[in-house]
């Protein structure tokens, strides 16, 4: 008995030999260093190839997004959030660089969902994490580093966060208002021009005299450009409110940087006793909830808005044709 399990102990020890001399081979092919951690890692691996670790993983993948990044292809505010996104999934599953990315199972992606659920994040933020920690083990599993993908199987659930925007009657509050200083109505004129023209805190700010434009028939002011965050064209008209506060500037916005802006429209908030969160982002739905409930169709809507025809947009914004609705179905009474 004993000299058979001698042999199959020989057996084995020759089977692991063969395969740690077809792995010198490979590395010596691929021109890498066979060192006593390339063998531990395949080992561990289960004497497979797939010898990647998750901080490999993130370095190779960030690299390939940083060349897209460099040729303009995607902006640094994205590139940003699949690095946020890797730091929490490594954090709040507690592992370490230089686990083997082969290691990370089903389970591991349902408990990162779940903890992000403990930690509070809106049903949008985590769907976008989830999103984006994907894409690292599709990277890995599209180069070979890992034969199963831990997403394989998996749901993300993919939900639309709440739109918050302003009535007019406290955008109407925020323009009446009585500031102390100049610089908050600096930041007042600057929500009330996004309020009105839709765009984004990066577009406004990238403005510069020469985008306002006369149309040749008509003789009305417009912006004709290019979205920062996607490339998307867009095109506002210029109307008489915004139109006053680009002339009272002679056409150059004071531009600041949107955290200070943010911070400061949150002190304006307070003032007018508005609940709701002020920042940049809710004066854009706030633009698009006032054109759609003054019966601008949702295609102009969303050719102002730079978005994609057919985009999400549709759905995103159609709650707020409910003041339109009501008011035409008033007259019927």
């Amino acid at each position: 008995m004993s000299g058979r399990r001698t042999n199959e102990l020989k057996e084995y020890l020759s089977a692991i030999e063969l395969r740690l001399r077809n792995l010198e081979t490979l590395c010596y092919k691929q021109g890498d260093p066979f060192t006593l951690d390339v063998i531990k890692r395949f080992i561990k691996a289960g004497f497979s190839r797939e010898t990647v670790t998750l901080g490999l993983l993130r370095d190779e993948y960030l690299v390939s997004l940083r060349h897209k990044l460099e040729a303009g292809a995607i902006s640094e505010k994205r590139y940003r959030k699949y690095e946020i996104a890797w730091d929490h999934f490594m954090t709040l599953n507690g592992f370490r660089p230089g686990q083997l990315a082969v290691e990370v199972k089903n389970k591991d992606i349902m408990d990162f969902k779940f903890r992000l659920q403990e930690k509070n994040f809106e049903p949008s933020t985590i769907a976008g994490f989830l999103h984006c920690v994907k894409v690292f083990f599709n990277y890995g599993q599209r180069n070979g580093y890992i034969s199963r993908n831990p997403y394989d199987g998996f749901v993300i659930g993919k939900k639309t966060k709440e739109v918050r925007f302003l009535t007019d009657e406290e955008v109407e509050r925020i323009k009446t208002v009585h500031l102390s200083s100049d610089k908050l109505e600096r930041v007042r004129d600057l929500f009330v021009f996004q309020c009105r023209t839709a765009l984004s805190y990066v577009d406004m700010s990238l403005l510069e005299p020469e985008d306002f434009k006369i149309d040749s028939v008509d003789g009305i002011l417009y912006i004709n450009k290019k979205r920062k965050k996607n490339g998307m064209e867009f095109f506002v008209v210029v109307l008489p409110e915004p139109l006053a506060i680009a002339q009272k500037y002679d056409f150059t916005l004071p531009i600041i940087s949107c955290q200070r802006y943010n911070d400061y429209l949150k002190e304006i908030g307070i003032l007018c006793g508005i609940d709701k969160p002020l920042h940049s982002h809710i004066a854009r739905h706030t633009a698009a909830t006032w054109l759609l409930n003054h019966s601008v169709p949702m295609p102009v809507v969303q050719k102002c808005l730079g978005h994609r025809v057919g985009s999400r947009v549709t759905t995103h914004y159609a709650k707020l044709l409910d003041r339109s609705v009501i008011d035409e179905m008033k007259k019927l009474m």
